[in-house]
């Protein structure tokens, strides 16, 4: 009878630390964000931008942690889509927005991706943005 309840109580005590760690892996990092919480966008300054005048481009975001700094960059794709994409690195200027001084060569519909890193996450979202 000895024997059984030994054998249960090992049981028990396994199960127990099995559980426990299983619910130790389960809760996030410090810092950590779930990506669906987050929301990036790209706002522009001026509104319409110009080709071959400065402007702004400022990407909006929300849901961030604060405990780590992120890094964002705008990669900015030709109308026509050929050559290498330009890889732009911006600034915080507070709020969860981010900015970066651009000057478009030439008018048409970029194609732009936001990429925002920060630790283990690694978000990016495509955009349209017109240029006249």
């Amino acid at each position: 009878m000895a024997m059984k309840s030994t054998r249960w109580l090992t049981i028990a005590v396994v199960l127990i630390l099995v559980m426990g760690l299983v619910g130790c892996g389960a809760a996030a990092k410090e810092g950590e964000v779930d990506p669906k919480d987050v929301t990036v966008d790209l706002v522009s300054d001026p509104v319409v931008m110009k080709a071959n005048l400065p402007g702004k481009l400022i990407v909006q975001t929300t849901g961030l942690s604060s405990d780590i700094t992120p890094d964002i960059q705008i990669d900015i794709r030709k109308p026509d889509n050929k050559g290498l994409p330009e890889y732009v690195k911006t600034a915080s200027i507070g709020n969860g927005q981010y900015a970066a001084e651009y000057t478009f060569a030439a008018g048409g519909s970029y194609t732009v991706y936001l990429h925002v890193m920060q630790g283990e996450l690694h978000i990016t979202k495509k955009k349209k943005l017109d240029v006249q």
